[in-house]
């Protein structure tokens, strides 16, 4: 499942961040949770911890804060995009995009690619 968190309000980002990690926690051990940002991103830990299986836990949780402004060379959007559409059951990615989600070609993949986007 692919989730989309973005807009200007940081308050209400931050809250339905806050909700949705909550939710998940209530189910799952803390070891299913991951999260990456725009300076801690890195491809190989981020396509592995999708294709693993959660060890104490029904499922994962990535978090994924501003990484899809990110510049990432069209390669490395290909590789990307083709783990999310073999995004296991278990898995729970959600992108939190502060500001305007970008307009670049992984955004708009990802967003035809989420359950649900949440624009504030």
């Amino acid at each position: 499942m692919i989730l989309i968190v973005s807009g200007e309000e940081k308050y209400l980002l931050k809250n339905k961040f806050l909700q949705i990690r909550n939710k998940f926690l209530l189910k799952n051990e803390m070891q299913g949770l991951e999260e990456f940002d725009e300076n801690s991103f890195n491809l190989e830990v981020f396509l592995g911890g999708i294709a693993s299986t959660p060890l104490l836990s029904e499922e994962r949780l990535i978090v994924c804060k501003n990484i899809l402004a990110k510049k990432f060379s069209e390669k490395e959007e290909k590789i990307i995009v083709s783990s999310l559409e073999k995004l296991p059951q278990f898995c729970i990615l959600l992108f939190i995009e502060e500001g305007k989600l970008p307009k670049n070609k992984l955004a708009k993949k990802i967003v035809t690619l989420s359950e649900k986007n949440w624009n504030f």
